[in-house]
């Protein structure tokens, strides 16, 4: 049932309006990015894993991003970031080679993940704790609602016009800058104060330092919750450029039936959405991640076995209903773990682990897809590469909350 407590109502309608004009950007940029570069650029795995690396380059620099603007004014600070990065997808209009393409994503996906911190700290202050995985919840079914509507319209074009993608990627990225231009309207309590963040004028090295014992010594179930995720994380991002490679090169699939399982997914989204966000409110966040990355573990298997396009696309119902979860269940996790007060350090430090994942994790991939592909060896051993990497983080997460760290008040 769609309920918003009165004095989040304002912030939701901005945000809700914001978001459905987002939604054409996630829904006509994002999906095609890595399948029109293997497709029409003929861009190897390795590129394309620089490209899905790049903003989890961006999440490890956030906490330094973080600690260096803690004292400025943090609605401020994320619309610039954000508008810099969707702005930089209209350069798209000039490229014609994998280099040029993969060049302005990288850039463009690591300005955007900077801010990521400040968005959580954001969604902090605007939204209470209570209905916070609701109301984010609902926020993003709406965008992925036009998302849909967005890709299934830019499928067809950009398979019929070759370089459609000059036009289509630049429009798109304006209603994503648009979008911002929205969200930036939200009144933050507290921000002219600068009173959101708690990180002190102190030295980068000093706060590595805290980082580092707040895992090891202060909060040390949050450790081992950044370790086992980092474990399952590896093997997940292993895949990132592999599933757009195998789609193109050995399923045989153009934008429009690319386009068919990302309008699939982004389905899936929409009712994962729902779920989890009252999942997380009425039960934990913490307990969504772990059932999500089970989810998460069936999807390598379903393209290690599939022999045709139409067999991956219960692949496509996976990643929708992993994808919703884990997109709302890791904020609200960190923000679970972290003390009053130190909510933009928790979520840099979540932000700065899950980047160095994020880099090593695709390049490693698309390293070992042109590598089984060169060599002509199978390449459905990755997938199962990629399914041992996912339950051995599952487990360890699975008994580290359940026995290990067991008094926490976000235990399963």
């Amino acid at each position: 049932m769609l309920y918003v407590p009165p004095k989040a109502r304002k912030a939701f309608r901005k945000e809700f309006a914001a978001a459905a004009v987002c939604g054409v950007m996630v829904g006509g940029l994002f999906p095609f990015l890595p399948f029109v570069a293997s497709h029409r650029l003929g861009a190897s795995a390795t590129l394309i894993s620089l490209m899905l690396a790049a903003p989890w380059v961006g999440s490890f620099a956030s906490a330094a991003f973080a600690h260096a603007t803690a004292r400025k004014p943090l609605m401020r600070t994320v619309s610039n970031v954000w508008i810099l990065a969707r702005a930089t997808f209209i350069l798209m209009l000039f490229v014609n080679t994998p280099y040029t393409f993969a060049l302005i994503t990288i850039v463009a996906m690591f300005l955007a993940s900077l801010a990521l911190p400040g968005y959580a700290c954001i969604m902090k202050a605007i939204y209470p704790d209570d209905h916070r995985g609701k109301i984010m919840a609902y926020i993003r079914v709406v965008m992925w609602l036009v998302a849909t509507l967005a890709t299934f319209i830019a499928g067809p074009i950009l398979r019929n016009y070759a370089h459609s993608y000059q036009i289509v990627f630049p429009i798109a990225a304006v209603f994503g800058v648009v979008s911002v231009y929205m969200f930036r309207t939200i009144d933050v309590p507290g921000d002219d104060e600068k009173s959101l963040s708690s990180i002190e004028r102190v030295s980068f090295a000093d706060s590595m330092r805290s980082s580092w014992t707040i895992l090891t010594q202060s909060n040390r179930r949050y450790g081992w919750f950044i370790l086992t995720t980092t474990i399952y994380g590896f093997g997940n991002f292993l895949m990132m450029p592999v599933y757009p490679k195998y789609m193109d090169e050995y399923l045989h699939m153009d934008e429009y039936t690319f386009a068919i399982y990302s309008v699939i997914t982004s389905i899936t989204m929409m009712i994962g959405f729902l779920y989890w966000g009252h999942y997380i409110d009425g039960r934990s966040p913490l307990r969504a991640v772990i059932l999500t990355i089970l989810i998460n573990a069936l999807l390598p298997l379903t393209f290690a076995i599939a022999p045709s396009y139409i067999w991956i696309l219960p692949g496509a119902v996976l990643s929708g209903i992993m994808g919703s979860g884990l997109e709302l269940a890791y904020m609200n996790a960190v923000l679970d773990f972290a003390p009053d007060g130190e909510e933009m350090r928790y979520q840099g430090i979540q932000n700065s682990v899950q980047g160095l994942r994020g880099i090593v994790g695709p390049i490693t991939g698309g390293l070992m897809y042109d590598l089984f592909r060169n060599a002509n060896f199978e390449i459905r051993y990755v997938f199962l590469v990629s399914f041992v990497q996912i339950m051995i983080g599952w487990c360890l997460l699975v008994y580290g909350m359940r026995w290990k760290y067991p008094k926490a008040k976000a235990a399963c």
